[in-house]
């Protein structure tokens, strides 16, 4: 009994292990209230791109900050820039965020990247070694020093410059740089970014968007880690109540 006893407190103490850690790499703090601005709404730039009623700009922001690839190349397609000076979209290692890079945009508006299974990063004939297989996102101000991650805690105060939505499977997206055309949304893994350039405090998130395809959120959510690590105790449980009973 006493070892059947110990098998639940190391189940009871992996899973909150798992469940921090979990909360740690993954969530960011949302929703976020967006302010307004006489640009183009933030709104209308995703009912543009996916269709009208498919992303709702504040119910549909999703906590995820850090991804990893899902194919063996990637494509991140520019959608929308709303200011005169566009800024740099770049992406940085997880493990090592001071391994980043700038990306470059075609005469069409797009870019590709991968990261093999050594953990390698490509991109055209670039490459960065040691990047791992998880990452985030930055947008860089070119006329200032400003710059927006996708994880809160790497911008000043914590505070949250970038958005991302889940664009689901199925869904029809248009997008208007990459020649006009119109694609549909593959397997739950393609993601629509938005960037605050906090130059003039009106937080509405349609300073710098980009739609970026085949990049997945590498851990389950904490709850579900949660349920697994309880649902496993209560089967250790119902089974130590039956050694009682013999």
């Amino acid at each position: 009994m006493k070892k059947l006893t110990m098998v639940l407190v190391v189940l009871l103490l992996g899973t909150f292990f798992v469940t921090g850690s979990a909360m740690a790499l993954l969530i960011n703090d949302r929703p976020v209230t967006l302010g307004s601005s006489n640009e183009t709404s933030l709104q209308t730039i995703l009912d543009t791109t996916v269709g009208t009623g498919n992303i709702d700009v504040n119910l549909d922001q999703n906590g995820t900050a850090v991804w990893t690839s899902d194919d063996f190349t990637s494509n991140a397609f520019f959608i929308a820039a709303y200011r005169g000076d566009l800024g740099v979209l770049g992406i940085y290692s997880y493990a090592d965020p001071t391994k980043k890079y700038d990306f470059s945009f075609d005469s069409t508006g797009t870019t590709q990247f991968n990261i093999n299974d050594a953990g390698t990063f490509f991109s055209g004939t670039d490459s960065i070694v040691g990047f791992g297989d998880a990452f985030g996102f930055y947008w860089k101000n070119t006329s200032t020093p400003l710059t927006s991650y996708t994880e809160d805690d790497k911008n000043d105060g914590d505070t949250a410059l970038s958005l991302s939505y889940l664009v689901e499977a199925g869904t029809s997206v248009y997008l208007p740089a990459f020649g006009g055309s119109t694609q549909t949304a593959e397997g739950d893994d393609d993601w629509i970014l938005a960037f605050e350039d906090r130059l003039t405090g009106d937080f509405d998130f349609n300073d710098a968007v980009y739609y970026v395809k085949d990049i997945n959120a590498p851990v389950p959510e904490p709850a579900t880690m949660l349920l697994l690590g309880f649902g496993l105790i209560g089967i250790a449980g119902a089974s130590r109540k039956k050694l009682f009973k013999k």
